[in-house]
């Protein structure tokens, strides 16, 4: 199987066409020192029981957010803000949490070093919540010194022992995975993928999520509203150029993949996505819309159609702030109101706050990376179809404290 040294560079195929390669291609994100150290767990559940929308996709990460607060024994104002729950790589019966700690300066990495000690402690509390129980203490990425694998089970322990400082020869080649390359829009990214003549048949998969984490996809304002249909081949002979496409599987429980067999080492393809971009943004009412030009532009002062991603996430956090002095305002009003200043009453008011105080510090945590991952080219600037998109997401995923009673 030989490799493709020319990639096309033809425009990606969209079921309902482009809605801006501007937007599109600010989204392979850059790796910055914050998202070098964002944590990640594993756990031993197969996310196949918990697909997306699903209750029990929803119970997982409230429970893992919960568990961590427990067990860290988060202080008022400091939350869990979890990222992507995806399945592991080459071990589908596992799960990846991505997720960081928001609301108080230096907590990110204090809490981390707090996971890394109570990994090692079998008795510890975080390995005896609902969610966390089931976690795997050999793995936690968070960008700290490198961990050394461990088991409970002796024999295991031996075999950890015995390769840990295993040194493996330079020029060994890794015949496990095959690439291809993936062009979305102008960008183009590797992608490895499991190779059938190795690997069990089982574990020779891809999966829509490993296409949009390679594009830089996954995570951001687009992961929701873009879906990959099909890898499309180039520069290949006729009767090996048809599309590839996502189909369900019942091996995977009707979970939509890539049969590896089906792919050419070293081809490159075109990745054609469901796109419904726009759809997010025709969600919005005029006024909306109209506030969202006005706001960038007010950004722009020349009226090159971009604007500094910190000025965008500075604004970001500053109407955080405002939201909450709205919150604030309204608890202040409520508690003056005769009849509400019971005990009682008082207690409720607070959780109710509290709970504001939390939502808003996710859409803040969550927005202000897709602001991050929004610079590809690390020039520093956003577009307004970038603009645009965040701030839809925002519109639609907090409550207006001064158009909403909140009490």
């Amino acid at each position: 199987d030989g490799a493709n040294p020319n990639p096309n560079p033809n425009p990606v195929r969209s079921r309902r066409g482009s809605a801006g390669t501007a937007m599109a291609r600010a989204f392979a994100p850059a790796m910055t020192p914050f998202e070098a150290r964002r944590p990640r767990l594993r756990l031993e559940y197969d996310l196949q029981n918990a697909p997306p929308g699903s209750q029990e996709r929803s119970r997982l990460i409230t429970g893992f957010r919960e568990d961590l607060k427990q067990a860290l024994h988060l202080e008022d104002g400091v939350d869990v803000s979890v990222h992507s729950v995806i399945p592991a790589a080459e071990a589908d019966w596992q799960t990846i949490v991505e997720f960081s700690f928001v609301g108080a300066e230096g907590i990110h990495e204090e809490c981390c070093k707090e996971i890394d000690v109570k990994l090692r402690d079998p008795n510890s509390g975080l390995l005896s919540g609902l969610v966390t129980c089931k976690l795997d203490v050999s793995f936690f990425e968070c960008g700290m010194k490198p961990r050394t694998m461990r088991s409970a089970e002796p024999r295991v322990q031996a075999v950890l022992d015995k390769y840990t400082n295993m040194q493996i020869p330079a020029g060994v080649l890794d015949l496990s995975r095959f690439k291809i390359t993936l062009e979305f829009e102008g960008t183009v990214k590797p992608l490895l993928v499991p190779n059938p003549r190795v690997l069990r048949r089982r574990a020779c998969y891809i999966w829509p999520y490993e296409v949009k984490e390679a594009l830089g996809v996954l995570g951001t304002v687009l992961d929701t509203w873009m879906e990959p249909i099909a890898l499309v081949p180039q520069q290949l002979e006729d009767f090996l150029a048809s599309p590839v496409p996502f189909r369900p599987s019942a091996s995977h429980e009707g979970l939509k993949v890539i049969d590896a067999r089906l792919l050419k080492a070293g081809a490159h393809y075109v990745v054609e996505f469901e796109d419904r971009r726009s759809e997010l943004l025709d969600l919005l009412a005029d006024e909306e819309h109209d506030l969202i030009v006005e706001k960038f532009r007010a950004f722009d002062t020349n009226n090159n159609g971009a604007i500094s991603r910190d000025e965008a996430q500075a604004y970001a956090r500053a109407r955080s702030d405002e939201g909450r002095e709205k919150i604030d305002a309204q608890y202040e009003a409520f508690i003056a109101q005769a009849g509400n200043n019971s005990e009682e009453a008082i207690k409720e008011a607070e959780a109710q706050r509290d709970a504001h105080y939390s939502k808003i510090m996710e859409a803040e945590a969550k927005l202000l990376d897709m602001l991050a991952r929004a610079d590809t080219d690390g020039d520093g600037t956003l577009r307004l179809e970038e603009f645009a998109m965040a701030e839809a997401w925002w519109m639609r995923s907090t409550l207006n404290a001064s158009r909403v009673e909140l009490f």
